[in-house]
């Protein structure tokens, strides 16, 4: 049961939270911080090992939404949408910079 909750949590991580996510900069304040809200209360839910065996991209993304650091997440997709994909760097674990939040 509990693979199967794993794979369902990271599935919702990955397409459908990560819709609204991808249209977070079109978003107004209010958008924003009920996207926070909303997706920090599936997060409490989560196990956290689900979130850090994301990729390095998608990682990164869900770490800063746990945080509250939207402007940080803003800079990212920013970026994205500028063609930038950050630069992935480590051994077994891959950690991702972005100009915009460095590691």
């Amino acid at each position: 049961a509990a693979r199967l909750r794993a794979a369902f949590d990271r599935n919702v991580l990955v397409s459908d939270l990560w819709a609204f996510l991808k249209v977070l900069p079109e978003g107004d304040a209010e958008y924003r911080a009920a996207f926070v809200r909303a997706a920090n209360a599936f997060l409490d839910c989560v196990d956290p090992l689900t979130v850090h065996r994301l990729p390095a991209q998608a990682r990164v993304k869900w770490l800063l939404v746990r945080k509250h650091e939207t402007e940080a997440l803003l800079g990212i997709l920013a970026e994205e949408r500028a063609g930038g994909r950050g630069r992935v760097h480590g051994g077994l674990r891959k950690y991702v910079s972005y100009e915009s939040a460095p590691a």
